[in-house]
Parts: C-alpha cells; sequence; structure tokens
C-alpha cells in the first residue's frame, strides 16, 4: 500500500496534514482532473464535469470552504435563477451525491492512481489526496474521518455534534460541561465583539441591517458568441458578473442584512438615493462608468470599443490598459478597481467591485470576500475613516485568474 498526504484549502486541526496545494501539485491536479473526467463514468454525464471542475477550480483559487455554497453552484454551475428555491431544486445535492458514488468508483477501478480528488460529506470543498512513500505491509493510510451524524445536506445545514464523555460521577459531568460553556462564552466575545475578521468589518460596517443593499449587476449589449452567461429579466449577464453578485450576497445574508439584486440598465438614480449599493463590473454597467469618473482611478473605453483601461486622473500617463480582441484563454493580465466611498451624487454608501474584463472582477470580488486578501487590502488602506479606492492586478492563465495583488491606492 502506498502512503498519502492529504491537502484541503480550509485548515482542519484534526488532521494536521491538511495544508494547501503548492503551485505545482495545483497543475498535477488540473492534470489529473482533465484525464479523470475522460473517463466513461464522468464524460457521458452533463452536470458532473461542470460541478467537479468549478469546486476544484475555487478550491485551488483559495476559496475559503464556506464560499462554495449549494446557492452559489446552483447558479454558476446549473444556470438556475438568482433566486430559486434550494430545498424545491435540490440539483447541486443530487450532484454532489452522485459524483462523490462516481469518485469511488473510479479510484476503486483505477487505485494506482498518485492522486485522489475527493468531496467529502456536508462539504463541497474538494480535498487532494497525493501518494507518497510505500507503508509496510498490512498498514493502511489514515483516512480523513467522517462523522456518522453528516448526512447529504447543503454546507449550511450540517451541524457539527461534539461528543462528551461519558464520567462515572454526575458532578465531573457537570464540570466538564461547566468548562465548556465558560470557553463557549470566551470565544464568542472574542470573535464577536473583539476580533471580528477583515470580511466582518468591512461589510457589517458598509449597511445597517435595517437597510436592504442595492447590488447592481451590468447587462452585456453585445454577446459574444459561446460566452457563458446567466440569463436574468430576459438580459443576458456575464457568469463571472453573476457569481460575485452570488458571493456579495451571501455576505450580506450572513450578517442578517437584505440585498436585491438589479440590472444597470433598469435601475435609476432616485433607486440608487434610496439606500447602500454595490456596483459589480465596469464597461458594461453603465452606473460604474458614470460614478467612477468622480474617482481618483476611472474606467475608459476607447471610441472603438476594442480597449478599456483604469486611468489615474491625477496623472493621465499612469494606466492600465487591456486589448478586449486579444481571447480570454490569451490573456495574460487584467485589472480591476476596489472602491468603498460615499458618492456624491446619491449621498450613499457605495462599493466597486469592477474589472476592465471578467477575470479583473472575479480578482476584486475574491479580493473584498476572503479575509486574508481583505486583511492586506484594508491594512494597506489604513483603515482610513473615509474611503478609499485601490486598483487590483491579477495573472491570468488559461482564462482563469490569479490571487489579487493590489497595484496602486488613494484613500480619503
Amino acid at each position: 500500500m502506498s502512503g498519502t498526504l492529504e491537502h484541503g484549502i480550509a485548515s482542519d486541526p484534526s488532521h494536521p496534514t491538511s495544508s494547501p496545494p503548492t503551485e505545482d501539485e495545483s497543475r498535477r491536479i488540473r492534470e489529473h482532473l482533465e484525464l479523470l473526467l475522460t473517463d466513461p463514468l464522468f464524460n457521458n454525464s452533463k452536470r458532473l464535469p461542470g460541478f467537479l471542475r468549478y469546486v476544484v477550480k475555487e478550491a485551488l483559487a483559495g476559496v475559503p470552504e464556506g464560499q462554495i455554497k449549494e446557492r452559489t453552484l446552483g447558479i454558476v454551475v446549473f444556470g438556475r435563477p438568482l433566486d430559486y428555491d434550494t430545498n424545491a431544486d435540490p440539483v447541486v445535492r443530487m450532484t454532489a451525491g452522485e459524483v462523490r458514488k462516481k469518485l469511488a468508483q473510479y479510484y476503486y477501478a483505477n487505485h494506482d492512481q498518485d492522486i485522489q480528488i475527493e468531496v467529502p460529506l456536508g462539504s463541497y470543498m474538494p480535498r487532494f489526496r497525493f501518494t507518497q512513500h510505500p507503508l509496510p505491509q498490512g498498514h493502511e493510510p489514515a483516512a480523513v474521518p467522517v462523522s456518522s451524524s453528516v448526512q447529504e445536506h447543503s454546507p449550511e445545514h450540517v451541524t457539527a455534534v461534539v461528543p462528551i464523555p461519558q464520567r462515572s460521577r454526575s458532578w465531573a459531568i457537570g464540570a466538564f460541561l461547566a468548562l465548556l460553556a465558560v470557553i463557549a462564552i470566551a470565544f464568542f466575545a472574542w470573535r464577536y465583539q473583539i476580533k471580528q475578521n477583515s470580511v466582518d468589518q468591512f461589510w457589517t460596517s458598509f449597511a445597517d441591517p435595517s437597510k436592504q443593499v442595492v447590488i447592481v449587476l451590468p447587462a452585456l449589449a453585445r454577446v459574444p458568441q459561446a460566452l457563458p452567461l446567466y440569463h436574468f429579466e430576459a438580459e443576458s449577464v456575464a457568469i463571472e458578473d453573476a457569481e460575485v453578485a452570488t458571493r456579495i450576497s451571501n455576505e450580506f445574508k450572513l450578517r442578517n442584512t437584505n440585498s436585491h439584486l438589479v440590472l444597470a440598465t433598469t435601475v435609476s438614480l432616485s433607486d440608487l438615493r434610496r439606500s447602500p449599493f454595490v456596483l459589480i463590473g465596469a464597461m458594461d454597467n453603465i452606473w460604474t462608468m458614470r460614478l467612477s469618473q468622480t474617482l481618483p482611478f476611472a474606467f475608459e473605453r476607447s471610441d472603438d470599443r476594442r480597449y478599456g483601461r483604469i486611468v489615474d486622473r491625477k496623472d493621465p500617463n499612469i494606466s492600465w490598459t487591456e486589448d478586449f480582441s486579444v481571447p480570454n484563454a490569451m490573456l495574460k493580465q487584467d485589472y480591476g478597481i476596489i472602491a468603498r466611498f460615499t458618492d456624491s451624487t446619491t449621498e450613499q454608501p457605495t462599493v466597486l467591485i469592477a474589472g476592465i474584463s471578467a477575470e479583473g472582477t472575479l480578482a476584486a470580488g475574491e479580493a473584498v470576500t476572503t479575509p486574508r486578501y481583505l486583511d492586506m487590502l484594508l491594512k494597506a488602506a489604513g483603515h482610513p475613516p473615509g474611503g478609499f479606492e485601490a486598483v487590483i492586478g491579477t495573472r491570468v492563465i488559461g482564462g482563469q485568474s490569479g490571487p489579487p495583488q493590489i497595484v496602486a491606492m488613494r484613500t480619503w
């Protein structure tokens, strides 16, 4: 038998060998995935390859486990409406269960694989096992234990069960429970009152829970053939924009704040003057193009629509430009803007998350929903009492955006 090294994006204290894959391991995982998907167990299905490609891509991109949600998968992978009923339409849970079975069948028949992909019960975050050195005869590699109490549910509905050891004396049980209660109270006091993470701080301070936040999506005026789209109110929206909108909507939902998605072509100035709003996407979002002109960094598009750029309004010689005639698969770099400010036109708190192309928007969306990236962003901004705007760069390989990086920053 061969030993294994397990990798998972979310750290798991009960499995100390869990760690993010290296760049080389990520490359091997992608190659292994494409090989796996050529097997009849997967390539005869319309649903399984899309599901598996998406969750592996998100895991390798460093997306936290809690961000891969049933609703996000339903919208992005299966084209469901943004407000679809996950209880009435269990396509994600059914597909996840089928993927787990097919993976088990595949690795049973191909047990000599040096990489194994797993999707544990109760989660949509894949884990990866790499073959190490052989173990002595009769020894088996340690498997990831999964509680029998965890059923096939969406991650939001999974309940962790902490077993309490049997004690021979009732006072010992009482003392143990009292100790747990003290630890729990101390933890929640620290977590919610003292040490909120950066994502909590960013979104809870942006909008009052009593107000409904408007999330403004761009509608594509001209749709390139074979572009992955999400159809919204008879208009076409890029899948990448819909994915970012879903992530932002989830952040508000987690913090008991209502949000509403609208298209830029249907929302009016009077609508935006009523509540805080989030602008997603740039070149096809008329409100992003209008309101960014008051910021230090602004989006511009050439008259022939071939080029887009972000320009420093204080020094027009400084800009970040992209040629739209270059296919996404050939794109090497993309740029986006993250801004948080009170818009002077609407007098409302505003967050702008937009890229020159889709990859820049995805990178900007990842930066404001992932604690480690948002930590770096807020540290660079210095937690200003006013607003800030950052230009984000991301390396693009094969049409997929890499980690977001700050390339310029203004605060006020």
